[in-house]
C-alpha cells in the first residue's frame, strides 16, 4: 500500500478532488457556480493527466539485483554496510528484454568497500568520500577511482573508500567529523589526503529529498551556524498526520521530480551544502589533512536539470574559490570532448573503469 501511494498518491488525490468538484458543480442550481466549478475541475484534471504521464515516464526500465542483501542501518549515516568482511554480486538489467547492463562484484571490510592492493601498513593515506561514483557502482573492485589512484603510486598508499550508494554531503561531513578527525592512526601518519567527489544530486540528498535516506543525520544552518537536528524522519514526525501524508505523496510525485532542480537552486538548500563543505574543509585542515573537492556535473542530456544545476554549480565553484578550498572541476578538466564514449555505463550513467582511470591520472598529475 505504501509503495502504491508513493507512486500514485498524487494522482489519487487529484482524481478525488476533480470528482468532488464536479459533483458539487452538478448539484448547484446556479449556472455561474456550475461553470466556476467545472473550470476548476478542469485544472485538477489537467494536473492529474500531467502527473500520470510523468509517473509512467519515470517508471524504472531497469532493475538491480544483489546476490545477498548487504545494506544495514547505521545510527550516524542512516545506512551502510556491516564491519564484517564479505563480497556481494550486483547485476543490473533491462526489465523488458532482460539484457544485462552490468555485472559486478563488491568486496567489503571494516564497513567500507575494499580497494585491492591497498598497503595497510603505509603511513601515507588516500581517503575517498562521496556517493555511488566514489563507491564504484556497477564496476569491480579493481576498476574504481581509489584502485586506479593507488596503482599510480605503485600500490604504496593506504586507501580507504568511504563512498556508498546514495550518500550526500551530510554523510561526508559526518564521516569527517566522527571518524577521520578522531582517528589516531591518521594523526600518527606521514600524510593524509582526502577527496570528496561531489555531484549535483548531493544538494538534494543533504536537504532530505531522498526517499531512501530518511534515517540519516539532518543538518540545518541556523543563525549562520551549522546545527545537527536529529534525523529527517524525526523532523517529519513533528508535523501533523495530514502534513506528513502530503509531504510523502508530494516528494514521491512525478511533478516534484521535474521541479527538484528549482528546489536545489533555492538559497536555503544551497547555503546548507556550502556550509557543510566549508566545515568539512576546516575540520580536516585543522587535523593537518589535505582536502580536495572533485566537482562534477551529472545531469547528462536532461536539459531541465542542466539549466538549473548549471547556475548552482557556478555558485559552488565560486564559493570554493573564495574560501580557498582546493577543488578540481572534473567536467572542464576531463569531459571537454562531448563525443568521447565509453566513460559512462550505458543504460546506467555511472562512470566506467576508463573514466576512473582518467580521473585518477588527472588527480595524480595535479597534486
Amino acid at each position: 500500500m505504501r509503495d502504491f501511494l508513493a507512486i500514485y498518491g498524487l494522482e489519487l488525490m487529484l482524481l478525488i478532488c476533480s470528482v468532488f468538484i464536479i459533483w458539487v458543480g452538478l448539484r448547484s442550481k446556479k449556472s455561474l457556480i456550475k461553470h466556476l466549478f467545472f473550470n476548476i475541475s478542469a485544472i485538477f484534471i489537467v494536473l492529474f493527466i500531467l502527473e500520470l504521464y510523468l509517473t509512467i515516464d519515470n517508471i524504472p526500465q531497469s532493475k538491480i539485483e544483489y546476490q545477498e542483501p548487504y545494506y544495514t542501518t547505521n545510527p550516524e549515516l542512516g545506512y551502510g554496510v556491516s564491519d564484517s568482511s564479505f563480497s556481494a554480486r550486483a547485476t543490473k538489467s533491462w526489465i523488458k528484454s532482460g539484457e544485462e547492463i552490468y555485472d559486478a562484484y563488491y568486496s567489503f571490510a571494516d564497513g567500507r568497500r575494499v580497494t585491492p592492493g591497498s598497503d595497510t601498513t603505509s603511513q601515507r593515506y588516500s581517503i575517498f568520500l562521496g556517493g555511488s561514483f566514489t563507491f564504484g557502482e556497477g564496476i569491480n573492485d579493481t576498476e574504481t577511482l581509489p584502485y586506479y589512484y593507488n596503482q599510480l603510486y605503485s600500490q604504496k598508499r593506504n586507501i580507504r573508500n568511504y563512498g556508498f550508494h546514495g550518500y550526500g554531503t551530510h554523510q561526508v561531513y559526518t564521516i569527517a567529523k566522527n571518524h577521520l578527525a578522531t582517528d589516531s592512526a591518521l594523526h600518527a601518519s606521514e600524510n593524509v589526503e582526502i577527496f570528496y567527489w561531489f555531484i549535483d544530486p548531493h544538494i538534494l540528498r543533504a536537504n532530505g529529498y531522498s526517499p531512501w535516506d530518511q534515517k540519516s543525520i539532518r543538518y540545518i544552518v541556523e543563525n549562520g551556524k551549522l546545527k545537527h537536528t536529529g534525523t529527517f524522519d524525526e523532523q517529519k514526525n513533528t508535523h501533523s498526520l495530514v502534513m506528513k501524508y502530503w509531504k510523502f505523496v508530494w516528494t514521491n510525485s512525478g511533478i516534484f521530480t521535474r521541479i527538484k532542480p528549482r528546489v536545489a537552486s533555492r538559497q536555503k538548500e544551497l547555503e546548507l551544502i556550502l556550509r557543510l563543505i566549508k566545515e568539512t574543509d576546516q575540520l580536516l585542515r585543522e587535523q593537518g589533512f589535505e582536502f580536495t573537492v572533485l566537482v562534477q556535473n551529472t545531469t547528462g542530456s536532461d536539459t531541465l536539470f542542466a539549466k538549473h544545476y548549471k547556475d548552482v554549480r557556478k555558485r559552488v565553484l565560486l564559493y570554493l574559490e573564495e574560501q580557498g578550498i582546493q577543488f578540481i572541476y572534473v567536467n572542464e578538466a576531463l569531459l571537454k570532448d562531448r563525443q568521447d564514449v565509453g566513460l559512462f555505463i550505458p543504460g546506467d550513467g555511472h562512470p566506467t573503469d576508463e573514466f576512473n582511470k582518467r580521473l585518477a591520472d588527472l588527480i595524480y598529475n595535479v597534486f
